[in-house]
């Protein structure tokens, strides 16, 4: 989880929505929110996954690689 990436897809979507947020319609604007509430979650559980990593780096030094 520490090194998810969106969907290349899912990214060109939601610029295309955003891109145009003044015109969508309602099941556009629907889906860009969702987007982007999908984002941010996995960027939250990015972030999360990143910091378990970081502590047991830190507990266990030499066990886990770096990358």
């Amino acid at each position: 989880m520490a090194a998810y990436e969106l969907e290349p897809s899912l990214h060109r979507r939601m610029r295309e929505l955003g891109a145009r947020k003044e015109f969508l319609s309602a099941a556009e604007h629907e889906e860009l929110l969702a987007l982007v509430d999908f984002t941010h979650q996995r960027t939250i559980e990015k972030l999360e996954a990143q910091m378990a990593l970081d502590r047991l780096r830190a507990a266990l030094p030499g066990v886990l690689s770096d990358t």
